[in-house]
Protein backbone atom coordinates (compact mmCIF):
# COMPACT_ATOMS: atom_id res chain seq x y z
CA UNK A 1 0.00 0.00 0.00
CA UNK A 2 2.91 2.84 0.84
CA UNK A 3 4.86 1.37 -2.47
CA UNK A 4 1.60 2.68 -4.37
CA UNK A 5 0.75 5.81 -2.43
CA UNK A 6 4.90 7.01 -3.36
CA UNK A 7 4.76 5.78 -6.86
CA UNK A 8 1.52 7.71 -7.44
CA UNK A 9 2.92 10.85 -5.53
CA UNK A 10 6.14 10.40 -7.96
CA UNK A 11 3.79 10.54 -11.05
CA UNK A 12 2.18 13.17 -9.98
CA UNK A 13 5.21 15.36 -9.29
CA UNK A 14 6.80 14.35 -12.48
CA UNK A 15 3.79 15.51 -14.15
CA UNK A 16 3.61 18.62 -12.38
CA UNK A 17 7.54 19.33 -13.21
CA UNK A 18 6.50 18.59 -17.07
CA UNK A 19 4.14 20.68 -17.51
CA UNK A 20 6.21 23.58 -16.09
CA UNK A 21 8.71 22.56 -18.26
CA UNK A 22 6.85 23.07 -21.24
CA UNK A 23 4.86 26.40 -20.08
CA UNK A 24 8.55 27.75 -19.36
CA UNK A 25 9.21 27.27 -23.13
CA UNK A 26 6.22 29.09 -23.85
CA UNK A 27 7.54 32.29 -23.61
CA UNK A 28 5.95 34.96 -25.93
CA UNK A 29 8.78 35.91 -28.48
CA UNK A 30 8.29 39.30 -29.43
CA UNK A 31 9.04 39.61 -33.03
CA UNK A 32 8.70 42.49 -34.68
CA UNK A 33 7.78 42.32 -38.93
CA UNK A 34 7.83 45.94 -38.99
CA UNK A 35 9.85 49.07 -39.72
CA UNK A 36 9.28 52.29 -40.15
CA UNK A 37 8.72 55.51 -42.81
CA UNK A 38 9.90 58.89 -41.98
CA UNK A 39 9.16 61.41 -44.59
CA UNK A 40 9.87 65.28 -44.76
CA UNK A 41 8.55 67.68 -47.17
CA UNK A 42 9.92 71.37 -48.05
CA UNK A 43 7.01 73.93 -48.23
CA UNK A 44 4.11 71.57 -48.69
CA UNK A 45 0.55 72.01 -50.17
CA UNK A 46 -2.19 72.06 -47.94
CA UNK A 47 -3.69 69.50 -50.19
CA UNK A 48 -0.78 67.00 -50.28
CA UNK A 49 -1.97 63.27 -49.81
CA UNK A 50 0.67 60.43 -49.71
CA UNK A 51 -0.21 57.00 -51.37
CA UNK A 52 1.16 53.97 -50.47
CA UNK A 53 1.62 51.21 -52.87
CA UNK A 54 2.64 47.44 -52.29
CA UNK A 55 5.27 46.92 -55.42
CA UNK A 56 3.01 43.62 -55.79
CA UNK A 57 -0.41 46.04 -56.24
CA UNK A 58 0.44 49.23 -57.81
CA UNK A 59 -3.22 49.73 -58.74
CA UNK A 60 -4.65 49.37 -55.21
CA UNK A 61 -3.11 51.64 -52.29
CA UNK A 62 -2.72 50.31 -48.98
CA UNK A 63 -2.63 54.01 -47.01
CA UNK A 64 -3.23 57.23 -47.91
CA UNK A 65 -2.38 59.44 -45.38
CA UNK A 66 -1.34 63.75 -45.26
CA UNK A 67 1.63 64.44 -43.36
CA UNK A 68 1.79 66.84 -40.54
CA UNK A 69 1.19 70.32 -40.60
CA UNK A 70 5.03 70.61 -40.44
CA UNK A 71 5.32 68.19 -43.51
CA UNK A 72 6.66 65.45 -41.93
CA UNK A 73 5.07 62.02 -41.96
CA UNK A 74 6.13 59.26 -39.71
CA UNK A 75 4.43 55.61 -39.83
CA UNK A 76 5.41 52.07 -38.95
CA UNK A 77 4.84 49.41 -42.12
CA UNK A 78 5.40 46.31 -42.72
CA UNK A 79 8.72 44.99 -44.24
CA UNK A 80 8.40 45.03 -47.56
CA UNK A 81 8.79 47.07 -51.26
CA UNK A 82 6.39 49.93 -51.58
CA UNK A 83 5.97 52.57 -54.06
CA UNK A 84 4.93 56.04 -52.42
CA UNK A 85 3.21 58.95 -54.83
CA UNK A 86 2.43 62.02 -52.94
CA UNK A 87 -0.25 63.69 -54.89
CA UNK A 88 -1.39 67.28 -54.74
CA UNK A 89 -3.52 69.71 -57.29
CA UNK A 90 -1.03 72.15 -57.41
CA UNK A 91 2.22 70.36 -57.79
CA UNK A 92 4.21 67.13 -58.97
CA UNK A 93 6.06 65.21 -56.66
CA UNK A 94 8.07 62.65 -57.46
CA UNK A 95 7.79 58.99 -56.55
CA UNK A 96 10.19 56.78 -54.99
CA UNK A 97 10.14 53.07 -54.25
CA UNK A 98 11.94 52.13 -51.41
CA UNK A 99 12.46 48.81 -48.91
CA UNK A 100 11.47 48.92 -45.39
CA UNK A 101 13.39 46.31 -42.95
CA UNK A 102 13.00 45.28 -39.97
CA UNK A 103 13.26 47.38 -37.38
CA UNK A 104 15.21 50.40 -39.13
CA UNK A 105 13.79 53.52 -40.42
CA UNK A 106 13.85 53.98 -43.97
CA UNK A 107 13.88 58.59 -44.34
CA UNK A 108 13.17 60.39 -47.60
CA UNK A 109 13.42 64.32 -47.55
CA UNK A 110 11.77 65.79 -50.61
CA UNK A 111 12.89 69.63 -51.53
CA UNK A 112 11.37 72.77 -52.55
CA UNK A 113 11.15 71.33 -56.06
CA UNK A 114 9.45 68.44 -55.04
CA UNK A 115 12.02 66.35 -55.66
CA UNK A 116 13.77 63.66 -53.31
CA UNK A 117 16.74 64.57 -52.31
CA UNK A 118 17.75 62.38 -49.45
CA UNK A 119 16.84 58.34 -48.94
CA UNK A 120 18.00 56.90 -45.98
CA UNK A 121 17.60 53.23 -45.42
Amino acid sequence: MQKTKLISLMKRIFVILFVCCLNAGCEKDVLSLQGNLKMTFYNHPADLTVTIYSLEDKDTPIYEVTPEWDGTLDMPLNVGNYLIKPYSTQHYYQEIGLQIMQDKTTTIKYNEYNRVVEKIN
